[in-house]
């Protein structure tokens, strides 16, 4: 009887022992699934948490004004609401920290024209993160940025992004993806300046100027694309004779939706070097061809009258 409680002691000490060697082991698996998991701050949150407020503000701005003006600041919201839903998916599926409170952004926003200091922010804040981020977000990065260049166009009090020079850096190195990527987007840039050569004797001539701007916008586009290349020591690819449209252009509508088509295709070959390339000079001057072409795609989307006329993701299939 007397050595009864000593082996119940000795039973639950060998217990403890196990619980404590299991815990130990499940501690060092789950050390080891977690081990190069990125505990900074996500960079992409501050600019989920911008597009909210940019968001609120421009509707609550909406309330406030009355007919046109109403109306363009209610695109300006629901570009920026898509901004801040597509951003916040993917702060969720990386699970990283948080950074730390930030106040909501400065200005208060009354008229139309307060709009144009938050969308040049949003592309602002872009581009300081841009060269820092895996290829998928760089290229969600450019959609949004491509996106704010779309609301501005809308209106010449909400500013306008789109650079005057389509400056070309030197690279610094190609991966695999990089000269294909390039070479895509060059060809949809080709394709691009022979549908609005087309589309023209199609078009009234009060529509020459929008035309005559799209050309100059893509063949600077596709200036830079042979400069990377030649800096990359590839060839670019020429021009083809001759494109053949998906459907017939028969009159001023099939024109103008070749022209949005053309112009759509171009932003999607853009987004695609953001998905291919990790060099930070391919990525400035992608960015720069997704706010070109945002903004081409919400003239031409006003001409055809599609609503809602700016593409809240440029490039984004």
């Amino acid at each position: 009887m007397g050595t009864e409680p000593n082996r119940r002691v000795a039973s639950l000490g060998r217990r403890r022992l196990l619980r404590v060697t299991a815990l130990a082991a499940v501690s060092g698996s789950l050390a080891a699934c977690v081990e190069g998991y990125d505990t900074t701050p996500d960079p992409l949150a501050p600019l989920a948490r911008d597009a909210r407020f940019d968001a609120a503000a421009a509707g609550d701005l909406a309330t406030a004004l009355a007919d046109e003006d109403a109306a363009l600041a209610e695109h300006v919201a629901r570009v920026r609401s898509a901004h801040a839903d597509a951003l916040r998916a993917e702060v969720r599926r990386a699970n990283r920290p948080a950074p730390g409170h930030e106040p909501e952004p400065a200005g208060e926003v009354t008229e139309l024209g307060d709009l144009e200091q938050r969308l040049d922010t949003a592309i602002r804040r872009v581009r300081e993160v841009l060269g820092g981020v895996p290829r998928h977000r760089a290229a969600l990065l450019g959609s949004v940025a491509g996106g704010c260049a779309a609301a501005q166009a809308l209106d010449e009090r909400l500013g306008d992004a789109v650079p005057d020079e389509f400056a070309v850096r030197a690279p610094q190195g190609a991966d695999a993806g990089t000269v294909p990527a390039v070479q895509e987007a060059l060809a949809a840039e080709h394709a691009a300046v022979w549908v609005f050569d087309l589309v023209r004797a199609f078009l009234p001539q009060d529509l020459d100027a929008d035309i005559d701007h799209s050309i100059d916008q893509h063949r600077r586009r596709r200036a830079g694309c042979r400069e990377l290349l030649d800096a990359l020591g590839a060839t670019p690819v020429p021009a083809e004779p001759g494109y053949r449209p998906p459907s017939p252009v028969t009159g001023a509508d099939s024109a103008t939706r070749l022209a949005i088509r053309a112009g759509a295709e171009a932003g999607r070959a853009w987004r695609g070097v953001l998905e291919r390339t990790d060099d930070p000079a391919v990525r400035r001057f992608a960015l720069d061809a997704l706010l070109s072409a945002g903004a081409e795609s919400t003239r031409w989307r006003l001409v055809a009258e599609e609503t809602p006329a700016p593409v809240a993701l440029v490039g984004r299939a």
